[in-house]
């Protein structure tokens, strides 16, 4: 058996569940493209006179813009891409040292993951933005496997820079991805050495681009998007009371955001704080308690409500700034309220990522339900897995965690594609756990078969 056989044997396996998971959207009319209601601002992002003057980068509205003519052509390559690069991920992890296990509990997560089965046909960037940062996963994991370096550096760092040219919010594994080269196990020497340069050809792009922003727009970031989004915390939390603690220069403007959410809240398009039992209005029992309430109004409060503030002069620059300085001067004045936020976020992340994750409740089902057959049957329960596999796992979904998860506690809300996103790895766990479970039952069986004989 030569070297490459056990890789193909992972690679072959993991294909053939993605070729019925491709069949099952087929059958469930998944593979018809979606046109997502915020299509336009990508589309209008790649055809700016100031492109990166826009609420858009302009990287995915250029590539779909051109993929939009058949219905069938846009969720193809995006699910083709995605599903490619997920198999070269199952293969430099076989390399790296995991065992068939883990790499087919890593690549049937991914492929079976709810990123894929709600997201695969729909025209916005989260496929092709994770199809790239899969692709950059499988170099880094090549790398610390100790494959041939030199292209695999300068590959890494271009798939990295391309996921969130194509999707911002993965802007944090520019510094992720090097940090996932030190976690892995592997061969060490050097590792750090190679994650250092990984980190430069990551970060280049990321300050390259906020230069020529800073220069032309007064803007030092990739996006202009931050302040925007993040005033929709600050729109939830905003008082009377509070907008009067702010400092002079963000009054008029929080005064302005206020009455653009009583109004939507008097319309009944977003919902108000409710009364707790003590009859008052407390923002810090309702975003501990009921933070789905906000999680129920805050696009439509961000975009219906603050979104329609911008003066008709004002560039979307100088408007991102102006939100942000006043969302930044809302948390300062009431840290306590923020700090709810923070915790309401964490538990809706949290619960929905196992509550939501459909791979993740059906392997854990699974896995309950074969325990408890191994239970009434006076079973042994099987060995841990190895540490390697246990290593690997840790480190990807720990990473894609904290890249995903983190940003969108602390500057948004947790909504379902950011949770997707964040528990892409998770069902690998259980998956393995299947995996060597039965694989232990059949060496079992074949021991006292061989003793018997």
């Amino acid at each position: 058996m030569t070297a490459d056989v056990p890789v193909r044997r992972s690679v072959v396996v993991t294909a053939l569940a993605m070729a019925v998971i491709a069949a099952g959207l087929g059958a469930a009319d998944q593979l018809r493209i979606w046109l997502a209601p915020d299509l336009p601002s990508y589309l209008a992002a790649a055809t700016a006179d100031a492109p990166l003057a826009q609420m858009r980068l302009p990287v995915y509205g250029f590539l779909v813009g051109r993929l939009l003519a058949s219905p069938f052509v846009l969720p193809l390559v995006q699910i083709g891409t995605y599903s490619a690069a997920t198999l070269w991920l199952v293969a430099a992890l076989r390399r790296l040292g995991a065992s068939h296990a883990a790499a087919c509990a890593v690549g049937l997560a991914v492929a079976a993951s709810n990123l894929l089965l709600i997201w695969g046909h729909a025209a916005v960037p989260e496929i092709p933005g994770h199809a790239a940062l899969l692709a950059g996963d499988a170099l880094v994991v090549e790398i610390a496997a100790g494959r041939r370096l030199g292209w695999r550096l300068v590959a890494a760092g271009a798939f990295v820079t391309l996921a969130w040219a194509l999707r911002p919010s993965l802007l944090p594994f520019a510094v992720l991805a090097p940090l996932l080269l030190v976690m892995l196990p592997g061969p060490r020497a050097g590792r750090v050495r190679r994650a250092c340069v990984l980190l430069v050809l990551c970060l280049l792009p990321v300050l390259s681009l906020s230069a020529v922003r800073a220069v032309r727009y007064g803007a030092f970031n990739v996006l202009s998007f931050g302040g925007f989004q993040m005033s929709g915390i600050a729109a939830s939390m905003l008082t009377p009371e509070l907008a009067a603690r702010l400092p002079p220069a963000q009054r008029p403007l929080a005064s302005a955001v206020l009455a653009r959410r009583d109004a939507l809240v008097a319309s009944g398009a977003a919902m108000p704080v409710p009364e707790n039992a003590d009859g008052r209005r407390s923002f810090v029992s309702a975003a501990v308690g009921y933070f789905d309430i906000f999680a129920r109004s805050y696009d439509i409060v961000l975009w219906n409500g603050v979104g329609t503030l911008r003066d008709p002069a004002e560039s979307w620059p100088d408007f991102d700034r102006r939100l942000q300085a006043l969302s930044l001067a809302t948390f300062r004045a009431a840290p306590v309220d923020y700090a709810a936020w923070i915790a309401g976020a964490t538990a809706r992340l949290a619960g929905h990522a196992i509550v939501l994750n459909a791979p993740m409740l059906a392997a854990g089902g699974l896995l309950v339900l074969l325990a408890g057959l191994d239970l009434l049957r006076g079973r042994a329960p099987p060995p841990p897995a190895a540490p390697t596999d246990r290593a690997i796992l840790a480190a990807l979904a720990a990473l894609q965690l904290l890249g995903s998860g983190v940003p969108a506690v602390l500057i948004s809300f947790p909504a379902q594609r950011y949770i997707e996103s964040a528990a892409l790895f998770l069902a690998a766990y259980p998956l393995l756990a299947i995996f060597n479970r039965v694989r232990y039952g059949a060496a079992s069986r074949s021991v006292q078969s061989a003793r018997s004989v």
